[in-house]
């Protein structure tokens, strides 16, 4: 299959790691213009210098964090307000569970309700806006 994303603009969560990373290379590879998202700007900037950008993409990155029901409204409304997103990659995921780790027994409610946001409310909340704008590109 020849597939060519030229002209889009792909934003991919958790992406200077594991899926995350592989997904962003890929389709920087595929011609679109990416932009990356994650908490570490040192590692976002690696990841930054690795993508291709031989069809004259236009790459960026945010740094935030998922975890932070504020931090990420605004850094999406950053994104939104300036670009179309046509390809969104929700990757995020992990767990702030303590090290070393815990018996199941022993971790409080306030650690798994942490959990559940990361890893299920950032993906619904990083979705809403970009879905809106791409209603309104698609209807």
């Amino acid at each position: 299959m020849n597939l060519d994303l030229s002209n889009k603009r792909a934003a991919v969560c958790g992406s200077t790691q594991g899926n995350g990373k592989a997904t962003a290379l890929e389709l920087a590879a595929l011609g679109a213009s990416v932009t990356l998202i994650a908490r570490r700007k040192e590692a976002l900037e690696q990841v930054l210098s690795e993508l291709d950008n031989s069809r004259g993409q236009q790459h960026g990155y945010l740094c935030a964090d998922f975890s932070k029901k504020t931090d990420l409204e605004l850094k999406i409304k950053q994104l939104t307000e300036k670009e179309t997103v046509h390809i969104l990659v929700n990757n995020v995921g992990g767990t702030p569970l303590e090290r070393p780790p815990q018996r199941v027994e022993r971790v409080p409610d306030s650690v798994w309700t942490r959990t559940l946001e990361l890893n299920a409310l950032a993906a619904v909340r990083f979705t809403r806006q970009p879905v809106d704008v791409i209603d309104e590109v698609l209807c």
